[in-house]
């Protein structure tokens, strides 16, 4: 377990120090957009994601927005429209799942900025995970 969240860290901090120029881009019209719950939190309460079918994918881009209160202050729900031409961002170290890659860290139309993930604080929230998964991990391993 300890390892685990260990490496859970170093992806953060490997996250953080990714460039535009480390993402997968995609270019192409979007067909559709909604709205989905992609989860649960331990409360219960419904995780939830905007999603987009780009033409000619089988699978869907999306970006995670998080409890309910948030859909309505994440502005990408009015700028991203449908039948128009987007360029997407996608992070690589995400992978989808059921059909859904949430991986999106960038949207572009015509080289204005749509949408913009801050990733910023990944790198410090990564050390502090790891540096304290260590010092868990060392006085456990020294009670043994």
């Amino acid at each position: 377990m300890f390892a685990c969240l260990f490496c859970c860290g170093l992806v953060l901090i490997y996250r953080g120090t990714l460039t535009n120029d480390d993402f997968k881009t995609l270019s192409g019209k979007v067909v559709e957009k909604e709205v989905v719950a992609v989860g649960k939190y331990r409360s219960g309460n419904e995780k939830y994601a905007l999603t987009f079918k780009i033409e000619n994918r089988h699978d869907k881009l999306g970006i995670y927005i998080g409890p309910e209160s948030s859909i309505k202050a994440n502005s990408s729900l009015r700028n991203i429209q449908l039948n128009k031409y987007y360029k997407f961002y996608i992070d690589p170290t995400v992978i989808s799942s059921k059909g859904v890659n949430l991986g999106v860290r960038k949207i572009e139309q015509a080289d204005l900025v749509l949408y913009e993930e801050n990733t910023s604080a990944q790198p410090y929230i990564g050390i502090i995970v790891s540096i304290l998964i260590l010092v868990f991990w060392y006085y456990y391993a020294k009670k043994k």
